[in-house]
């Protein structure tokens, strides 16, 4: 799918300021050479590796609570170092929706 038709789709389904920041979210990712870089402080979206149930999955800040929520492109376990995901090795990711799963 190319960008337009993504952030319309994300617009049609979310709104519009979040398709903008989804946008902006992808772009990021796509920069960067592991999700480690996307994971530092102060880096925008506010990534982080999400634990408990939800473990496995990574989530980046849009608007009104709702989250982009992404797992790494392939077989989980390659990506864990004494169970528990290691950045650097996350290259790729699928995106697999957006939800505010706080409430």
């Amino acid at each position: 799918m190319k960008d337009k038709a993504i952030k319309e789709h994300v617009k049609r389904n979310h709104d519009e300021p979040n398709a903008k920041v989804f946008m902006r979210r992808i772009r990021n990712a796509r920069d960067a050479s592991s999700l480690q870089v996307l994971l530092q402080p102060g880096f925008p979206g506010n990534w982080e590796l999400l634990k408990g149930d939800r473990h496995g999955q990574i989530s980046a800040t849009l608007r009104g609570g709702k989250r982009l929520i992404c797992i790494p492109n392939g077989n989980l376990d390659d990506f864990c170092v004494e169970g528990n995901l290691h950045a650097k090795l996350i290259e790729e990711m699928i995106i697999i929706g957006i939800e505010n799963y706080h409430g």
